[in-house]
């Protein structure tokens, strides 16, 4: 079973995406209007919507993170509703996808070498720790170094637009109602 690892700042745009109040009949409607938002922003609010509402049809991926974000998230102004995610998304998991193997885990410090700060060495070595395939970061200087990790362990690191992509051309179901919106999701400067 594929394991998806998310980074605080996905988490961020988990919570910005869809209201508290809002949950599993989200994929029956269409995602709130992120005009708002710079263009790249937008994008990855309308994929964590997307990510987010049909989570439920996607039972063979799970999205986790190691219990360090828990502390990461708590310290932020919107640690209630990060916490609530956190919790919704992670603790119905079996214990084996949550925590992290301390054999599998690399050190900081071998991460870090390869470029990335080292809070983010400890997300990418937990994610590996916990035998994740894909990082959801929306943090650019952190998948500028996805190549050397890569090369290194088997881990990729992707936009939540990247992933959502992805997973759809690999066979993903996409069960909502309203049609799949690749021109949402595409990189060009005419986006609406």
């Amino acid at each position: 079973m594929p394991l998806v690892a998310i980074d605080s700042n996905v988490i961020d745009l988990l919570v910005c995406c869809i209201p508290a109040s809002q949950h599993a009949d989200v994929s029956e409607e269409l995602p709130p209007d992120y005009d708002d938002r710079e263009l790249r922003l937008r994008r990855e609010l309308f994929a964590c919507f997307w990510l987010r509402s049909l989570a439920f049809a996607w039972t063979s991926t799970l999205y986790t993170f190691s219990d360090m974000l828990y502390a990461e998230v708590a310290l932020a102004r919107s640690a209630p509703a990060l916490l609530e995610l956190a919790v919704d998304a992670r603790e119905a998991h079996p214990t084996e996808y949550r925590e992290v193997d301390r054999d599998l885990r690399p050190l900081i410090d071998h991460v870090a070498r390869l470029g990335v700060k080292p809070i983010d060495a400890e997300h990418v070595a937990d994610a590996i720790g916990m035998s994740c395939s894909v990082l959801l970061t929306n943090d650019r200087q952190l998948r500028n170094r996805s190549p050397e990790i890569e090369r290194k362990w088997p881990l990729r690191l992707r936009r939540p637009s990247e992933f959502l992509v992805e997973a759809v051309q690999a066979g993903a179901p996409w069960p909502a109602s309203v049609a799949w919106p690749w021109q949402l999701l595409d990189d060009s400067p005419d986006l609406p």
